[in-house]
């Protein structure tokens, strides 16, 4: 009987160890889950962001949100397609709220007329329709911005989606932490931007624990671009670990059980 004891603990035992190193050797390395990592122990390099993108330039297809603002409230709402105070939209209202620049690059404006938009910037935009307003109308101001700036992030983020935001410019880490954030899986050293230009679509691989990647041409994303997280290797090791594991736990038990037995009998 107690020769069935001890070999009953020690099959046991083995088990432990052996589901107990799966796991362990299957674990992420934590240096793996962080981003912008030092080179040295002390790390007080001054990294600037050498390569601002340039001013993104209208397109056709883009939608406008344009507001003139006068201290005559009857001015403003006959200029206005939306006379609210804030600009809260959502992508399925973005029409009734701007104007559309239609395939020859133009938008039309009541009162004010069709003016050409295509490849401009929006501070050249504002400027022309300034000019416009403050020779019909006397200290109107013009606001104008473009309302379908989105990304896309896929792969292993917590919140994978198409999001749409009302700013020009949007950097990877803003868009991951749009996404909440990447899993424990995710592979922050191959992080991928899928743009399209006017010459075919492009991939870029980026690593973000590199803190170089602040001067990188590529740290702002472009409108419609798609961030696609990959998964790192051990997701699948883990995930295999488990299954491993579970598998051995229910063999464990059912030859404990068939020791049990026998040494009741």
């Amino acid at each position: 009987m107690k020769t069935l004891k001890t070999k009953l603990f020690l099959l046991r035992f083995i088990l432990s160890v052996f589901i107990l190193s799966s796991i362990l050797f299957g674990c992420i390395p934590q240096k793996k889950l962080f981003y912008l990592q030092p080179t040295k122990s002390v790390d007080s390099t001054l990294y600037k962001i050498k390569t601002n993108p340039p001013d993104y330039k209208v397109q056709i297809k883009d939608y406008l949100f344009i507001r003139i603002i006068s201290m005559n409230e009857e001015i403003t709402k006959m200029l206005n397609l939306y006379g609210g105070e804030n600009m809260n939209y959502n992508p399925q209202s973005v029409s009734l709220i701007s104007y559309l620049v239609d395939d020859s690059g133009y938008i039309s404006i009541p009162f004010i007329g069709k003016i050409l938009v295509k490849g401009l910037s929006i501070n050249e935009i504002i400027d022309i329709l300034q000019e416009k307003v403050d020779n019909e109308f006397k200290g109107a101001k013009v606001i104008v911005k473009i309302v379908n700036y989105h990304f896309t992030v896929l792969g292993e983020v917590n919140l994978p989606n198409s999001f749409y935001v009302n700013k020009e410019r949007v950097d990877i880490f803003e868009a991951i932490g749009t996404a909440g954030d990447m899993t424990i899986y995710g592979n922050r050293k191959n992080v991928k931007i899928i743009r399209n230009t006017p010459d075919g679509t492009r991939i870029i691989t980026l690593d973000l624990t590199d803190k170089k990647i602040l001067e990188s041409p590529y740290f702002f994303l472009a409108n419609n671009d798609i961030l696609y997280v990959e998964s790192m290797k051990s997701k699948s090791v883990n995930i295999n670990t488990f299954k491993l594991s579970a598998f051995l736990g229910v063999i464990g038990t059912a030859v404990s059980l068939l020791l049990l037995a026998k040494l009741v009998k």
